[in-house]
C-alpha cells in the first residue's frame, strides 16, 4: 500500500491536470475527425493551458490550423514544438510545409534541410525538399531529392507522379513517361496523370498508344476543365472525335467562357460529319469572336467560313492574346555582313507530312553559293524517308523540339538569321512565340496556312496572284510577295506506285464511273454534300469515294446519303493508310471533286501528280482560291469554275462524256512535265528571287 504521499515523484495535482488535459485533448481529436476544426481547436487550447509544455498538443493544434487554412497559426504551433524538442524531425518539417503554403520556399527548404540533418532516413521531408525546389524552378535538386525520397520510400506515389512533371518540364520525356507509368494505377481515377501520359506519348511519337490512355483520361469525371480541354484536344488530334466531343462538352459545362473549345467542338463535329447543328453553331461562333470573344481559331474559322474581315479579326485577336510581339525584340536593326543570306525554315512538320512532300524538292534544290539554309525543327523525330531528306538537304538541321520559344528566338538571334520563314502559320504546333521575340531582321510566313497570321512581327506572306488579288491585300497584316506562276511548290521527283492493282481491290464497283474527294472529312459540309449527292442521282452507276476518318463520319455520311434519296451503298469509304499505297488509288477515280470554303491542297497536287482531273470552283479567300492556283499553273484553266451552279453543271457533263475526260487527262500528263505545277526547279529560283529582293530592301533601310 503507497504511503499518503504516494510514490516518489507523485504530485496529485500534476497527475489531476494530466487526466483533464488527455481528456481534452481526446475530445479535440473526436472533433477534427467529424471535420468540427473550429471545436477542435477550442478543445486542444484548452488543453494547453493545462499542459503548455506538451509536444504532442502543440502539433495537433498546428494539424487543425493547417485543415482550417490559418497557416500563419500552424506555423507558429510547429515553431513552438520545434524549440519545445530542437532534436525532433517532423516538427521541422512541419514549420517547411507551412512556410511552403505561405509562399517563402526558402525558409522552407531551410526547414527541410533541418529535418534531413536529425533524420537522413525521413523520405517525406525529403520529397518535400523536392517539391520546394520545383517550385523556385531548380529542376535537378528538385529531381535529386525526389530520387533520395524514393531510394529511401519506393512506394511514395507522389513522388515518382512528381519525380515524372520535373523530367517532363525538362524535356525527358521517356524518363517522365516511365515514372508516371509506375503509380498509373495507383492514381488510376486521376485524369491530369492519364492527360500527362497521353501528351509524353504524342511527344514521343507513339499514336498506337494513345487511343487506350485518352479513351482511360476520358471515362474519369474530373471536375478540372482545363484537364477535360487537354484531353479533348489530344483526343482530337490522334481522330478520337466522339471522346473529344464529350470531352469539351463537360469542359464547358463547368466553364462556358473557355478559350477556343467552341471552336474546337465545331471542328471535331465537322470531323464526324455531324452537322445538325452546323448553322446555327458557326453563326454563333462567329457572332461572339466579332464581339472580341476567344472563341474559335483562326485555322477552324478559315475551315468554315471565308469572310476575309472576319478572317483577319479572329487571327489579330489570337495572336493579341496568345502571342504578342515582345516589348524587347532580339533584333535591334542591325545589319549583317555574311558572305551568304542566312535562311531559316522553321516547322514541326519535316518527316512524312504534306508540308514536306511538297517542299523536299526546294530544300534540295536551293543554291548554296548565295544562300545557307538552316532548319530548325521542333516537331517529332522520326526515321522515316521525308526526315532523311530533310537532315540531308539542309546545311544545318537542329532538333529544338525541346527547346523553349525564348531558346529558339535567342539561339536564331546568336546565330544571326537573316531571314525567317515559318511553315505552320495557324495550324496544329504552331510556335508564334518565337517570331514575337523577333529574332531575325525578316520574318516571313509561307506554305502551312492559306490566310493572314494577324502578326506585326510577321513582314511578309508568301502568295500568288491567284490566291490574293491585288484588291485582297487589305485583309492580310503582312505585306505580300508575289511568286510567279502558284505559290505552292511541287516535289517534281515524289514517287508514282509501281502497282495500282485493280477497282475491286478497293471496293469500286465494276464499270462504275468514280467521283472521289480525298480532302480530310473537316473539309465536307452539307452544302457540298447535297450538291454531291445531285450528282449520283443525275449519273447512273456512279459512286462516290470518300477518305475515312472515323467510323462515326461514315456513318454520318451514310445517313445523309439516305435522307437525300442516294443509297448509301454508293459511297466507298478509303482508310487511311501509307501515302504511296494512297497515291495508287488515284489512277481508279474518274473525276475529283473540290470543297469549299476550304479547297484541297497538296491532296489536290497529289490527284494532279496521278494524272486525274480535279474540278474546283473558286472561292472567296486564300484557302478557297488554292485548286484555281493549281490548274491555272498547270495550264488546265477548263476545270475552273466560277460558282457553284457551274461546278454542278461541269461535273454532270464530264461524267457523261468520258471522251472529253479522257482528252483532259491526256492534256494533264502533256503538262505535267511543261507546265510550271511541277517544275521544282523553277519553283525554288521564284522563292530564292523573293528572298533575295526583300533581303536587299531590308540592307537598305526600305520598308
Amino acid at each position: 500500500r503507497p504511503s499518503r504521499t504516494g510514490p516518489a515523484g507523485y504530485n496529485k495535482k500534476n497527475y489531476v491536470l494530466s487526466k483533464a488535459c488527455n481528456r481534452t485533448m481526446r475530445m479535440g481529436l473526436c472533433h477534427c475527425q467529424l471535420g468540427q476544426l473550429v471545436e477542435g481547436i477550442v478543445s486542444f487550447t484548452a488543453a494547453r493551458k493545462l499542459r503548455p509544455d506538451s509536444l504532442e498538443l502543440l502539433v495537433n493544434l498546428g494539424c487543425a490550423w493547417r485543415e482550417q487554412g490559418d497557416h500563419g497559426q500552424a506555423l507558429r504551433c510547429f515553431e513552438r514544438a520545434a524549440k519545445l524538442k530542437p532534436d525532433a524531425p517532423q516538427p521541422h518539417n512541419d514549420c517547411g510545409m507551412m512556410h511552403a503554403a505561405l509562399g517563402d520556399m526558402n525558409a522552407a527548404l531551410g526547414c527541410y534541410d533541418k529535418a534531413v540533418q536529425l533524420a537522413p532516413g525521413f523520405a517525406q521531408a525529403h520529397y518535400n525538399k523536392g517539391n520546394a525546389f520545383a517550385a523556385l524552378g531548380q529542376l535537378p535538386q528538385a529531381l535529386a531529392s525526389y530520387e533520395q525520397a524514393l531510394t529511401l520510400a519506393p512506394g511514395l506515389a507522389q513522388a515518382w507522379r512528381n519525380r515524372g512533371n520535373v523530367l517532363s518540364t525538362m524535356n525527358r520525356f521517356a524518363d517522365a513517361l516511365a515514372s508516371y507509368d509506375k503509380v498509373a494505377d495507383y492514381f488510376v481515377n486521376d485524369a491530369e496523370l492519364h492527360f500527362a501520359r497521353a501528351t509524353l506519348l504524342e511527344k514521343l511519337g507513339r499514336p498506337a498508344d494513345l487511343p487506350a490512355i485518352l479513351e482511360q483520361a476520358a471515362s474519369v469525371h474530373p471536375g478540372n476543365a482545363a484537364t477535360l480541354t487537354g484531353i479533348a484536344n489530344l483526343a482530337q488530334r490522334v481522330h478520337l472525335f466522339e471522346a473529344a466531343s464529350s470531352c469539351y462538352a463537360r469542359a464547358l459545362a463547368l466553364d462556358p467562357s473557355l478559350d477556343y473549345v467552341g471552336g474546337m467542338q465545331l471542328l471535331v463535329a465537322r470531323g464526324m460529319c455531324d452537322w445538325r447543328q452546323h448553322p446555327q453553331d458557326i453563326d454563333d461562333l462567329i457572332g461572339r469572336m466579332r464581339q472580341g470573344q476567344p472563341v474559335i481559331q483562326p485555322w477552324v474559322l478559315t475551315l468554315t467560313h471565308d469572310d476575309q474581315v472576319d478572317q483577319l479579326q479572329c487571327a489579330r485577336q489570337l495572336i493579341e492574346r496568345t502571342f504578342p510581339a515582345s516589348e524587347q525584340p532580339l533584333w535591334q536593326g542591325e545589319r549583317y555582313q555574311h558572305e551568304r543570306i542566312r535562311v531559316a525554315y522553321l516547322s514541326a512538320d519535316f518527316f512524312e507530312h504534306a508540308t514536306m512532300y511538297l517542299m523536299a524538292g526546294v530544300f534540295e534544290r536551293h543554291d548554296r553559293s548565295r544562300f545557307e539554309f538552316i532548319a530548325l525543327s521542333y516537331g517529332p523525330q522520326s526515321n522515316d524517308s521525308m526526315r532523311r531528306r530533310a537532315e540531308l538537304a539542309f546545311e544545318r538541321f537542329i532538333d529544338v523540339q525541346h527547346q523553349t520559344d525564348n531558346e529558339i528566338a535567342r539561339l536564331m538571334r546568336e546565330m544571326e538569321i537573316d531571314i525567317a520563314i515559318d511553315l505552320k502559320g495557324h495550324t496544329a504546333d504552331s510556335r508564334f512565340g518565337i517570331l514575337a521575340r523577333r529574332p531575325a531582321p525578316l520574318q516571313l510566313t509561307y506554305l502551312g496556312y492559306p490566310g493572314t497570321s494577324g502578326a506585326p512581327y510577321i513582314d511578309y506572306v508568301l502568295a500568288d496572284r491567284q490566291v490574293i488579288p491585288a484588291g485582297d491585300r487589305q485583309y492580310f497584316s503582312e505585306q505580300i510577295a508575289y511568286l510567279p506562276h502558284c505559290y505552292q511548290p511541287n516535289d517534281a521527283q515524289r514517287p508514282a506506285p509501281f502497282d495500282v492493282g485493280t477497282a475491286a481491290d478497293y471496293g469500286l464497283p465494276e464499270g462504275a464511273f468514280v467521283f472521289c474527294c480525298f480532302n480530310n472529312n473537316v473539309k465536307i459540309n452539307p452544302e457540298m454534300f447535297a450538291i454531291w449527292m445531285r450528282l449520283l442521282l443525275a449519273v447512273e452507276g456512279s459512286v462516290l469515294w470518300l477518305l475515312q476518318n472515323t467510323g462515326p463520319a461514315a456513318e454520318n455520311l451514310r445517313s445523309s446519303a439516305r435522307a437525300a434519296g442516294v443509297n448509301p451503298d454508293r459511297l466507298v469509304f478509303a482508310p487511311r493508310v501509307a501515302f504511296i499505297d494512297h497515291m495508287a488509288r488515284y489512277p481508279h477515280a474518274h473525276l475529283f471533286l473540290d470543297t469549299l470554303p476550304y479547297n484541297a491542297h497538296t491532296t489536290a497536287s497529289d490527284a494532279l501528280w496521278m494524272g486525274l482531273p480535279v474540278l474546283t470552283c473558286t472561292g472567296r479567300s486564300f484557302a478557297g482560291r488554292v485548286g484555281a492556283s493549281l490548274l491555272q499553273a498547270l495550264d488546265m484553266p477548263e476545270l475552273v469554275t466560277a460558282d457553284m451552279a457551274a461546278y454542278e453543271a461541269l461535273a454532270v457533263a464530264l461524267a457523261q462524256d468520258r471522251q472529253r475526260l479522257s482528252a483532259l487527262r491526256g492534256k494533264i500528263a502533256h503538262n505535267r512535265t511543261r507546265a510550271p505545277l511541277f517544275d521544282t526547279a523553277r519553283s525554288t529560283r521564284a522563292l530564292e528571287s523573293a528572298y533575295l529582293h526583300m533581303w536587299q530592301r531590308t540592307q537598305a533601310g526600305l520598308a
